[in-house]
């Protein structure tokens, strides 16, 4: 059986998801409608629920997933609210936390979601800060941490993860220059690599990541080139 995407479409008037088989035909199954301005999106590990941050109105729209058809419908409580410019969100691959980028208040939410419907509910924790114009956030495949991009700052901003409440720290050196404006960060399978697409640079930062601290360090060979304006970096696993 093809494979299954789900992309934002956010074109003039348009604020849904749109469903694509993995052979790029068009699916039977319609878009659905989402927030103001959808942008970022995360599935859980199991792979029955979708979330989708909501930049324009700073909100998350949450959404079952059919095991069948990929299509996906809206859960009781359709929509959570975030901060101001819910830009990202990303899962812990436990399937226990999600956790929303505010681009506007420069800070991270934290969630717990229920294993059985999928609902997010806030956390009672503080948010922590990021850099400025937080772009996105990974979390990394152990769930021991969690990196954020940011924009204007130039720099990654790292966290550790507390397994069992859910809640974010900086780490002991916070951040961590990249080149100009990264927007994505991405961490290899065995958590020991961290990778930073710099936009304006034209080129991917390449970071080791310390297992005891989740601290960020520079390559011997730092970068290597990419096209031109590189805006996501994804690994195969």
């Amino acid at each position: 059986m093809a494979g299954e995407c789900r992309a934002s479409d956010r074109g003039p008037g348009r604020d849904d998801l749109a469903r694509h088989h993995g052979t790029g035909r068009r699916g039977p199954v319609p878009a659905v409608a989402t927030g103001r301005s959808p942008y970022g999106i995360a599935v859980d590990p199991t792979g029955r629920f979708a979330y989708v941050a909501n930049i324009g109105d700073g909100t998350v729209s949450a959404f079952h997933i059919d095991a069948a058809s990929g299509a996906l419908r809206p859960m009781a409580k359709p929509t959570v609210a975030a901060g101001s410019g819910s830009r990202d969100i990303a899962v812990a691959p436990s399937g226990r936390f999600a956790y929303v980028l505010n681009q506007g208040d420069q800070n991270i939410l934290a969630y717990a979601i229920d294993p059985v419907p999928g609902a997010l509910a806030p956390l009672a924790t503080t948010p922590p800060s990021t850099g400025s114009a937080p772009f996105s956030i990974t979390v990394d495949p152990e769930g021991r941490f969690a990196h954020v991009a940011n924009l204007d700052s130039r720099n990654v901003s790292a966290y550790t993860l507390n397994a069992s409440t859910g809640a974010l720290a900086p780490t002991v050196t916070p951040t961590i220059s990249t080149g100009n404006r990264p927007v994505s960060v991405a961490i290899e399978a065995s958590g020991k690599f961290a990778y930073v697409a710099d936009n304006t640079d034209d080129n991917v930062s390449i970071y080791t990541i310390d297992a005891a601290s989740g601290v960020l360090g520079p390559q011997a060979a730092p970068t290597v080139a990419a096209g031109q304006l590189p805006n996501r970096i994804l690994l195969s696993r």
